[in-house]
């Protein structure tokens, strides 16, 4: 694995938690969750956006076999950035699993303010 394509990802892990922090912190603080709740919220959902993109680095071979071999098994053209494409797409939407996660945990506790 060559090092930019991890440092390339890990560029698109910070990116990620970062929004995903963003929008759990915007939600959190509408739905008026206590402070050390909405902080603990807020480092998981960096620590998991973050992680996200990081899942497609350790499972390389079975994502490429996957991709390869499954949904695209003809020859065509590839892109030389096809591999990296394939890998941040898998990162943001396991990062947008992690924030469907949230929104599902949290609905049941605490209601939108629209909701109540």
């Amino acid at each position: 694995m060559p090092t930019s394509y991890l440092s390339a990802m890990a560029l698109c892990g910070v990116v990620g938690a970062a929004l995903v922090s963003a929008a759990v912190e915007r939600d959190a603080r509408g739905r008026r969750l206590p402070g050390p709740s909405r902080w603990l919220l807020v480092a998981v959902a960096c620590f998991a956006g973050f992680g996200a993109f990081l899942v497609p680095v350790v499972y390389e071979r079975q994502l490429s076999h996957f991709y390869f071999h499954v949904v695209k098994p003809a020859p065509t053209v590839v892109s030389p950035y096809e591999w990296l494409t394939v890998s941040v797409a898998t990162g943001a939407l396991l990062c947008e699993g992690a924030y469907a996660t949230y929104v599902a945990g949290v609905s049941r506790v605490a209601p939108a303010e629209g909701d109540l």
